[in-house]
């Protein structure tokens, strides 16, 4: 990575129409700051991306990468290596950036450019503005072990000098992969092994869509990717051994407490079931 601007959005996009797609690069496009470049990683075995894209004066600087090599990881990865930036944005391809947002936070990403850290924001809905994730809440202005997938990518920003210490995204992990999440907090947590600091950044705000819960499938695999996640680091030192086993037994014991909450909700019931499942085949089936 050569480091001559200061922030690379990495948008990894699969299967996500055009006009949903379209809408996010407009509010990326529309930012009040210009130090920024946008590198989309298009996955679409057929793709009508690239016509759209090649087509409009518009999107004329978005560095285009055409792969077939499927999963939300390869995807970033892939984008990471022809990033120039010295702070990394993986953005969902269907979030939205206010305007101001890259001009807010960017004093604060010049004067720590050079340092190994990881910044987070606030995650809101697009449709109601409350906070994306329940667990962002009561997060507290750093991250730390106890607490450390409390925010997702798109409110995660990424010194690439954490990138270029601690490696790349685990492409086993993540959207498309065997295990279906955890690939952000893999490398939080890789991070944190390094001691490098993980610090909340006023005005750092974005929005995305709410989250849908009705794809069963998908909440396995997500499952999947928190198990394996745990495995990977909770017999990596004693204290990550001492925080991560406390948590994913709370984990676990919380889930089962749902799914007796919930035992004459059949829909419900299986939701926090399926997760569960995952969780405990993706600890058992990982292997580093």
């Amino acid at each position: 990575m050569i480091e001559n601007t200061l922030i690379s959005i990495i948008i990894s996009t699969r299967d996500k129409p055009w006009g949903i797609l379209s809408r996010t690069l407009d509010s990326i496009l529309t930012s009040t700051s210009q130090d920024f470049e946008i590198v989309l990683v298009d996955q679409n075995i057929i793709s009508t991306i690239k016509p759209e894209i090649r087509g409009n004066t518009k999107y004329a600087d978005v560095i285009y990468i055409n792969s077939d090599d499927i999963g939300l990881s390869k995807g970033r990865n892939s984008g990471i290596k022809r990033a120039k930036g010295s702070w990394l944005l993986f953005f969902d391809d269907d979030a939205i950036m206010p305007a101001d947002t890259l001009t807010t936070i960017s004093p604060a990403l010049y004067q720590q450019k050079d340092e190994p850290m990881i910044y987070f924001g606030d995650i809101r809905t697009l449709e109601t503005g409350r906070p994306y994730l329940k667990k962002s809440i009561t997060m507290g202005s750093r991250i730390g072990l106890l607490n450390f997938d409390s925010v997702c990518s798109i409110a995660l920003l990424f010194n690439s000098r954490v990138i270029l210490e601690t490696g790349l995204f685990d492409e086993t992990l993540g959207a498309g992969a065997e295990y279906g999440a955890g690939e952000e907090s893999d490398i939080i947590l890789r991070a944190l092994k390094h001691r490098f600091s993980i610090e909340k950044l006023d005005g750092f705000t974005v929005y995305h869509p709410q989250p849908t819960t009705t794809d069963l499938s998908r909440r396995e695999s997500y499952g999947m990717g928190t198990g394996a996640l745990y495995k990977k680091h909770i017999f990596s030192s004693p204290r990550f051994f001492a925080s991560l086993s406390l948590k994913f037994t709370t984990e676990l014991l919380l889930r089962s407490l749902l799914i007796l909450r919930h035992i004459t909700s059949p829909d419900l019931k299986e939701y926090h079931y399926r997760y569960m499942q995952g969780c405990i085949r993706g600890f058992v089936q990982y292997k580093n």
